[in-house]
């Protein structure tokens, strides 16, 4: 290592603290990120215009399930109190369970959305998710994937705060997470920013 580079600072690690509560932490990032309006816009453009069967995977509390029709979705989620929640908001069919082991038969789905649950899975995780998905989707099928970026020094304060305080501390790039869908090509993918926190967007088709 040469003078110059010792002199060089180095990047800050971010790494999750875990010492807010989760409620705490969602209402901080609500007020930080506002609705879900920009979302719900970017993935109802690439999700297919045709009639089927979607997944909506780690569905939550349902602020996104505005996208679908009443009886064309599963909201899969592994918390029965988000369920409850999600249930009381909008009608339709719930299933406990894991995006790792999903319970349904195989080619039944047109669509699987996976909105902002990428960071809270590990790569082993995640990419058993990804194989799953391809099981469940028909040919052709696809998986719109909505995250936050990686905390680092090129993003705003709030967006590494808020990043550094919540529990999903597996952040990745586009990149990254393209190399953990094998068997998928990427059809679209879109950076962008709302408020003061950075996100992408990709649809990953089965090949």
């Amino acid at each position: 290592m040469t003078k110059n580079e010792a002199k060089k600072p180095k990047p800050r690690a971010i790494k999750a603290a875990h010492i807010l509560p989760g409620p705490i932490v969602d209402a901080a990032r609500r007020l930080v990120e506002g609705d879900y309006e920009q979302e719900m816009a970017l993935i109802k453009r690439r999700l297919p215009a045709e009639e089927g069967l979607f997944l909506d995977i780690g569905v939550g509390t349902g602020e996104t399930l505005k996208l679908f029709e009443r009886n064309n979705f599963v909201g899969l989620e592994i918390d029965e109190r988000a369920i409850r929640k999600a249930s009381a908001r909008v009608s339709g069919r719930f299933v406990k369970g894991q995006a790792e082991r999903l319970p349904f038969a195989d080619s039944v789905f047109s669509a699987v959305l996976m909105c902002k649950i990428g960071h809270h899975l590990d790569a082993a995780a995640l990419k058993n998710a990804a194989s799953e998905s391809h099981r469940v989707l028909k040919k052709g099928g696809r998986v719109v994937f909505l995250d936050p970026e990686p905390p680092s020094p090129e993003r705003t304060f709030a967006h590494n705060f808020i990043a550094a305080l919540e529990a999903g501390n597996c952040h990745r790039t586009l990149e990254e997470t393209a190399g953990l869908f094998p068997g998928f090509e990427i059809s679209d993918a879109e950076r962008f920013r709302k408020k003061r926190f950075d996100f992408y967007i990709a649809v990953f088709k089965k090949a």
